[in-house]
């Protein structure tokens, strides 16, 4: 157990890969009439929007946030039973959100919370403690995430879309940090000092951030206003804008750098056909939603953890042909599954697509958790 609970991606990546596979392998065979719904107190869409953002992302941000955050602070890692207690925590929400439990309200609310509640105060303590002011915008996103959590039992459709904003908002930040410094190392050791180089986080970038903010708010609250449309579409530009400041072009021959890139251009994408849906009510608002789940938050968990748990393990931070197909099926079963509004027969597929994606991210982060790296490449 000490192998697993000695650092934060390997329980709750392994938490995402499974809750990826059973949460959308159950919704598939509940859509096909092969499955009851879950939880008798929820509306099955509400429920599997809920477990998606809240139980499959909630894993994947915690992992990361717990593992980076050791290499923020340059304090020692979260583990051990403090650990086992956060990954508790987040299996207990997922009981109480599938089963019929006879619970008071109440407690079912705290539970489900729980999990966001110990991961806002865990990061936020290590954040003030080390003084690393510059990552106290994470703490107030955690902070959304479990006020989100208790919203989401009166006003669940709003504080999904909330959700779904603070994902942006989170991967606005993070990748703003992380894809210009990650492609600027992998060029300057396989294309020498040759410009341009990618550019940092500046101005530009706060500026960026400053317009999607109130944008990603106003589209919390009211998703259908024409207003909010145009703004949509100016922040698409924008981001569209920025993705081309990093030479994500130049890191296609090593995809663990080049899936960075392409998980953010579904960002803009998203936005784009959100805005679509603002402007003219009859694009559905699933398939910008879809765009940005399925494309910009999945396609960018999967290519973070597997660089995470490659580096935090010693392995060189390298794809494979394996691993690349993970990467080119995340993306293809966004594709299709944006398509299935106009054709629903591609629904089906794009959950299968889906699933093997999974299961090649899962067959390649067990051997990264309880193989040693040497022993891996022999």
């Amino acid at each position: 157990m000490n192998q697993i609970f000695n650092i934060g991606f390997k329980p709750l990546f392994l938490c995402t890969g499974i809750s990826a596979l059973l949460l959308i392998g159950v919704w598939t065979a509940y859509l096909n009439g092969l499955w009851p719904a879950f939880s008798p107190r929820v509306n099955p869409v509400f429920w599997h929007g809920h477990e998606m953002l809240f139980g499959f992302v909630g894993s994947a941000i915690g992992g990361f946030l717990l593992t980076a955050v050791a290499s923020w602070t340059k304090r020692p890692p979260v583990q051990g039973p403090l650990l086992a207690l956060i990954v508790f925590a987040w299996l207990a929400g997922r009981w109480v959100m599938a089963a019929d439990v006879a619970l008071p309200f109440f407690l079912i609310v705290a539970i489900d919370a729980a999990y966001w509640l110990f991961l806002t105060t865990i990061v936020g303590r290590e954040v003030i403690l080390s003084r690393n002011h510059r990552n106290l915008p994470v703490v107030l996103i955690l902070l959304g995430f479990f006020s989100l959590t208790i919203v989401f039992h009166f006003y669940p459709m709003e504080a999904l879309r909330g959700g779904v904003a603070l994902v942006c908002i989170l991967i606005m930040l993070i990748a703003g940090r992380i894809i210009p410094a990650f492609t600027t190392n992998w060029l300057k050791l396989n294309r020498g000092p040759l410009p341009p180089i990618p550019v940092s986080f500046n101005r530009f970038d706060t500026m960026v951030v400053l317009f999607t903010l109130p944008t990603l708010v106003v589209w919390s609250i009211t998703p259908y206003e024409p207003l909010l449309g145009w703004m949509l579409l100016f922040v698409s530009l924008l981001h569209t804008l920025r993705l081309t400041r990093w030479q994500g072009h130049r890191t296609f021959s090593e995809p663990l750098v080049f899936s960075l890139h392409a998980g953010y251009a579904w960002l803009p994408i998203g936005f784009a056909l959100l805005g679509l849906t603002a402007l003219n009510g009859r694009l559905p608002v699933p398939v910008g939603i879809h765009a940005i789940g399925i494309g910009a938050i999945a396609a960018m968990i999967l290519a973070v953890s597997t660089r995470a748990a490659k580096g935090h393990s010693g392995r060189a931070l390298a794809s494979d042909p394996l691993l690349s197909l993970c990467f080119i099926l995340i993306h293809l079963a966004a594709v299709l599954r944006i398509s299935t509004n106009f054709f629903p027969s591609l629904l089906v597929g794009a959950s299968v697509i889906w699933l093997i994606s999974f299961c090649i991210f899962m067959f390649l982060l067990i051997q990264i958790i309880f193989l040693p790296a040497d022993l891996e490449e022999s």
